[in-house]
C-alpha cells in the first residue's frame, strides 16, 4: 500500500487495482469466505487498506489463480504460488481488456516451494 500511496501523491496516473479470492471478495463486494490462496482474502477489510489507496478491487477465481501458478512454472520456470498465480492472471486480463500499447505491471509475492508438499503442483 505503500507504494500505492507514493504513487498516487506523487500524481501518477497509474490505476491500483486490489486483488484477491473470487471465493472471498471482501473488499469487491464486502463479502468473506473460505478459499486456499495463502497471504491474502482473509475474508475482512485489511486494517492497513484504505479505500483511497486503490482505484478497484478485482475477484480472481482461485482455480485461475492455481492454473497460472502451474502454468509459471512449466512455461517460464517461475515457481509460484497461488497469490502470485493470481496476481498474475488478474494482469493478463487486464492487459487484454486495456489492449496494445498499456503496460500492466504485478507482484510475484511468493515462492512455489512451501506449495510442493501440497496439491498444487500435482498433475
Amino acid at each position: 500500500m505503500g507504494v500505492s500511496r507514493a504513487l498516487h501523491e506523487a500524481g501518477c496516473r497509474a490505476c491500483i487495482v486490489a486483488l484477491e479470492p473470487a471465493e472471498s471478495p471482501a473488499i469487491a463486494k464486502g463479502i468473506g469466505g473460505p478459499h486456499r490462496v495463502e497471504g491474502i482474502g482473509a475474508g475482512f477489510w485489511p486494517p492497513h487498506l484504505s479505500r483511497q489507496d486503490v482505484d478497484e478491487a478485482r475477484a480472481v477465481p482461485e482455480a485461475a489463480a492455481r492454473t497460472m501458478a502451474r502454468r509459471l512454472t512449466t512455461e517460464e520456470g517461475i515457481l509460484a504460488g497461488t497469490s502470485t498465480g493470481l496476481n498474475v492472471s488478474a494482469a493478463v486480463d487486464l492487459a487484454r481488456e486495456l489492449g496494445p500499447g498499456a503496460t500492466v505491471v504485478t507482484v510475484a509475492c511468493d515462492s512455489g516451494l512451501t506449495y510442493l508438499s501440497g496439491d498444487l503442483y500435482d498433475l
